[in-house]
């Protein structure tokens, strides 16, 4: 598409730019430095800040005019840097600073500007009322969340409407355009990745951590929700990648692989972990898996003595006994069990729920709450004929065995049914035994909810894999398996899970000799324990828990893990096991569980969410070759070196988020306390800042004699001084404060908050549209589009005849008329879109009978 190009004139250098362009943009294509606040390329611009004013020196409007909010025109010319536009900038920053001393970007802005600190006293807050949150929640992300709420010196951005608290997707565009990150302070907004995290891992921040070489800060971080991390750095499917800005730019952050690292590098005997002050009540635990473990470790810290009961002689559960050695080392789990058994927690083995003691047991020893986690240890059936021949064993049951060393016979030719994680552990390890090893699956790899990387360590090591092929039967003589029958599949339409279903092809059987088979197809929880207790168990036999609080239908009983979702991932049941313990205390205390605690929000990514970035390879993992590794159980992955993890963390966008400073300032306790500020002090009598004219002065005296009798005046007396100056200067203000004995304090926060010194190009009428929350509900937005039908302009534009002048406004002070509409000093309330034309016509008229 070709574009019409403009030319024109800036600090008297001739650009061209397209039709469209604002000045800013084409001052920044010339390399033309304007400071900007609440510039943003993706949202309508409306000069919130007014901190981008330019000159327009020559072109159909000669003015004072917010760069940002101003298409360039054939012919114009525009100045940046005269000393009326300096004035300008001075008296914004100083107004904003004033505001909002504490924020390190405005005092740079300041200083650059020539400020050298806040002249007013006018409050601590963050916002600087830029308004790009509410723009780019409303316009860019269509969510409709975020508003402006409170008048005068308590106007904030918040949302003002708590029902649609639950409309927000926690998408993090408010927090990325927000200048000043202040918004951190009103929407706790996680980056993606933590967001995505079952556990809620502060993701961004250890990953920042480790790229400044904190490594024990690191983990102490991840331990705040995780206390295991060298575990889960090994075996967690990071669903945090996926959801990794990163992505975008070239792949996400190795996250799971830098979580190792870290952990690698730790001592944990010198982690410290707070202990809250004891508590008396006992509290049990039923399994030592991911669930239960973790449970343990946040009651411990919040101050019980937990009890946990393992049915089996060792701790750790499925990551014990479901996860082979050369993924997950023994030594790594054993080490960081032993961290969360040192704080307080005791174990006992070999105690197994429903047949060493009952729910009902435990309460009659005085414990006070249960939790239940206990996972999901029983292997599915595969459903044909043969399946209790001798030589087959169930894929978990095969691993178990294996790692608690229990005799059983192995095959010398195995056949291992399934295409998940489980499988490739079984198939993988019974190669390492020496076995010759057949996955037979039945549809392609590309359906296979195995890890790929998985699949592919296992293809490299000699696994065979028999794809789109069905198990029908298993043969046996003499009791013993001899072979497995099979049948070629297709792939047809998918089924409820998204993948294409398989379908028989009609005479494809076969037969595959075997002497194992090992069905890994899935696994159950074994709930037989809870008949008679009260607890509810739902079709598929998992418990039936609170998705908030965990609560089971018996009071005083929690379940988390596997035996509440059924199988899932280890850092999800994690999750569960921190939210289960808070539920617990909350229960103990005789605290309301829901307060304050809702369900986790799906991640919305947004729509334009800019990223940048230098195209940066992500680090590959380094390992062992596949040709050692198939004949043992050493650890494949070796992990990151020092400089190769430096190299990865440096790859973190870091995505609109304050978290890690707000951990370090704080020594990782929390958000740290505002800092002391020095209030400058009001101006003493008869130091008011001289006008550069007399005959400015004398205009500011008309205004003030024009409104003397009126109350409430100073508003209107404000906007008189506007439209006279086409902005508000400073001796205006001060002597407005003397005449009307009103505090300069409160004069500025009426010129900030009520949008008076605006720098646009003005008409004779300035039609004003309250967006204030009262009469946003009210219906002022269709107020505003009727008058921008009836103008045939935008928001923040004139019309060509320059009689009317359209803005919206935050508030104009008139709640009880809402939803209103002020032109000029005029106000009119509790309008419908069907009077606009009529309040119009009253203005357009007497002009039309002058012309006759």
């Amino acid at each position: 598409m070709r574009h019409i190009m403009v030319k024109l004139t800036i600090n008297n250098k001739s650009v061209e730019v397209p039709e469209g362009t604002t000045i800013l943009e084409a001052a920044r294509q010339e390399g033309i430095k304007i400071p900007t606040l609440c510039y943003y390329q993706d949202v309508k611009p409306y000069g919130g800040c007014r901190l981008c004013v330019v000159e327009v020196t020559a072109g159909p409007r000669t003015a004072l005019t917010a760069s940002c909010a101003y298409p360039v025109a054939e012919g114009i010319k525009v100045q940046t840097d005269t000393e009326r536009v300096k004035k300008v900038r001075r008296l914004v920053i100083d107004l904003l600073w004033s505001r909002s001393p504490d924020l390190p970007i405005l005092a740079s802005i300041a200083k650059e500007l020539g400020v050298e600190k806040p002249s007013f006293q006018l409050g601590d807050s963050q916002c600087i009322l830029c308004d790009l949150c509410t723009r780019v929640c409303n316009e860019l992300e269509n969510m409709g969340v975020i508003g402006m709420q409170g008048r005068g010196s308590k106007r904030e951005v918040l949302n003002p409407f708590g029902e649609l608290s639950e409309k927000c997707k926690e998408c993090g565009s408010c927090g990325f355009v927000c200048p000043t990150k202040w918004i951190h302070e009103v929407v706790d907004i996680p980056a993606p990745c933590t967001l995505t995290c079952p556990a809620g891992i502060n993701v961004q921040g250890y990953v920042q951590l480790i790229n400044q070489g904190k490594y024990q800060e690191a983990v102490e971080l991840i331990m705040e929700k995780l206390p295991m991390a060298g575990v889960l750095g090994r075996i967690c499917p990071h669903p945090c990648e996926e959801e990794c800005r990163r992505r975008i730019v070239d792949e996400p952050v190795a996250i799971c692989n830098l979580k190792r690292f870290a952990a690698d590098q730790v001592d944990l005997k010198k982690i410290k972990v707070e202990i809250a002050e004891a508590r008396p009540e006992k509290v049990a635990v039923i399994g030592s898996g991911p669930a239960g473990l973790s449970c343990a470790y946040h009651l411990v810290r919040r101050g019980y003595k937990p009890t946990i009961f393992e049915a089996l002689p060792v701790a750790g559960g499925m990551l014990r006994v479901g996860i082979p050695d050369y993924r997950l080392p023994k030594k790594v789990l054993d080490e960081e069990i032993e961290k969360i058994l040192s704080l307080g927690v005791a174990i006992k083995f070999n105690q197994a729920i429903g047949r060493d003691f009952t729910l009902d047991s435990l309460f009659a020893d005085g414990y006070k709450a249960v939790f239940l986690g206990t996972g999901c240890h029983v292997g599915m059936k595969l459903g044909i004929p043969g399946e209790d021949a001798e030589g087959v064993m169930q894929g978990v049951d095969f691993l178990r065995k294996y790692t608690l060393k229990q005799p059983f016979t192995l095959g010398k030719n195995v056949a291992v049914i399934g295409g998940g994680n489980v499988a490739i552990d079984v198939a993988c390890s019974a190669l390492r035994m020496g076995s010759k090893v057949t996955i037979v699956y039945r549809r392609s790899r590309d359906e296979m909810p195995a890890h790929p990387w998985e699949v592919e360590q296992a293809t490299c090591e000699g696994v065979e894999t028999m794809y789109l092929t069905a198990p029908l039967a298993i043969k046996a003589e003499n009791g013993k398996v001899v072979a497995l029958t099979c049948q070629r599949m297709e792939l047809g339409e998918p089924d409820a899970s998204g993948r294409r279903r398989p379908v028989p092809v009609a005479g494809s059987e076969f037969d595959l000799p075997v002497d194992m088979v090992i069905p890994a197809i899935g696994q159950r929880t074994d709930a037989s324990y809870l008949e008679g207790t009260g607890i509810e168990l739902t079709k598929w036999g998992t418990i039936v828990a609170d998705e908030v609080t965990h609560e089971t239908s018996r009071p005083g009983v929690f379940a988390a893990g596997d035996a509440q979702s059924g199988p899932w991932i280890a850092v999800g049941a994690v999750g569960g096991g921190e939210e289960a313990a808070e539920s617990i205390d909350l229960y103990l205390r005789g605290a309301d569980l829901r307060a304050g605690r809702s369900k986790k929000k799906k991640h919305h990514r947004p729509a334009r969410f800019p990223v940048g970035g230098v195209i940066q390879p992500r680090e590959a993992m380094p390992t062992l070759p596949p040709e050692y590794t198939c004949s043992c159980f050493d650890e494949i992955s070796i992990g990151y070196s020092v400089e190769k993890a430096h190299a990865e963390a440096s790859r973190c966008l870091n995505c609109y988020s304050d978290c890690l400073e707000k951990y370090l300032e704080t020594g990782g306790k929390g958000v740290p306390a505002p800092k002391p500020r020095v209030l400058v002090p009001e101006r003493g009598p008869g130091q008011r800042t001289a006008y550069d004219k007399p005959a400015d002065e004398a205009a500011v005296k008309a205004i003030l004699n024009k409104y003397k009798d009126e109350q409430g005046n100073m508003l209107p007396v404000l906007l008189g001084i506007n439209r006279h100056f086409n902005w508000l200067p400073r001796p205006a203000l001060e002597h407005v404060s003397d005449e009307l004995h009103i505090p300069m304090a409160e004069i500025l926060r009426v010129a900030t908050f009520y949008n008076a010194f605006s720098l646009v190009p003005r008409g004779k009428y300035i039609i004003s549209v309250c967006l204030g929350t009262g009469c946003f509900v009210k219906g002022s937005p269709r107020l505003l589009e009727r008058l921008e039908r009836e103008l045939k302009i935008k928001s923040g534009e004139t019309t060509e005849d320059m009689l009317f002048s359209l803005e919206p406004v935050r508030c104009i002070g008139c709640c009880a008329l809402a939803p209103a509409v002020r032109i000029n000093e005029d106000t009119y309330g509790r309008l419908t879109p069907d009077n606009i034309p009529k309040i119009l016509k009253m203005y357009t008229e007497p002009l039309a009978a002058q012309g006759d």
